[in-house]
């Protein structure tokens, strides 16, 4: 998978669907998380429940990985 076809994932996402998602797909989760500028372990810690994406990074990484939707569309990041 080329970095140009690195997108957000699709809303709505649990952690377990999301981890799914990356294995399905065979996306890199680094690679992923460096092409969107945010860091490797808030995913980790997003798909392992210790982060809710309240605010701040942490809210761009569960909106990313279609944890919540996005607020400025109403829908998927």
């Amino acid at each position: 998978m080329n970095h140009t076809d690195f997108q957000p994932l699709p809303y709505p996402q649990t952690p377990e669907s999301a981890r799914a998602y990356f294995d399905l797909h065979g996306i890199n989760r680094s690679e992923w998380a460096r092409y969107f500028g945010i860091d490797q372990q808030a995913i980790s810690d997003h798909l392992r429940g210790q982060l809710k994406g309240r605010w701040g990074k942490s809210h761009k990484v569960a909106v990313l990985l279609g944890l919540k939707p996005n607020p400025e569309t109403k829908t998927a990041a």
